[in-house]
């Protein structure tokens, strides 16, 4: 069971207003002590029939970067009819990068998403491959220990 975490009413509100205006929107969950790397994720996108009622999160890519992943997988799963996010789907050429999704264990990182839909919410972690298309669930990962730490 998640707990939900109290989240500003201004922040719900224009959370809910992107969402409005965009489909989904993408939060950054940035650490200022830089103890964590940064998670972001998708916040509204695990309502629409493509996402199989999952969020998508990244971690360890700077926010502007990792939107723009989250972006890229979300607007592919729009463009296919019939598509949606599984476990171990991997996608090519995503911003240059290759993905792989796998479940979350833990979502509650997700404190907007849980907040706005008053509720559990489940989500897919997108993993980067390193330069020799390995993922950080792999221990023969090459970019080291906490850049992309799996949540």
């Amino acid at each position: 069971m998640t707990t939900l975490t109290p989240v500003d009413a201004r922040l719900l509100v224009a959370v809910a207003d992107t969402i409005h205006r965009c489909g989904h929107a993408i939060y950054a969950d940035d650490d200022p002590q830089m103890i964590e790397p940064t998670t972001t994720y998708t916040v509204g996108f695990h309502v629409k029939e493509c996402s199989g009622g999952r969020e998508l999160a990244l971690t360890g890519m700077p926010p502007r970067t990792a939107a723009r992943v989250l972006n890229d997988v979300t607007d592919r799963l729009r463009s296919v009819p019939g598509a949606w996010l599984q476990p171990d789907m991997i996608l090519v050429d995503v911003q240059g990068y290759t993905a792989k999704l796998r479940p979350v264990d833990d979502p509650s990182f997700l404190v907007l998403a849980h907040a706005l839909y008053e509720g559990t919410v489940t989500a897919l972690q997108v993993l980067i491959a390193d330069p020799n298309g390995r993922f950080p669930d792999d221990p023969a990962y090459a970019n080291g220990i906490n850049a992309q730490r799996l949540l």
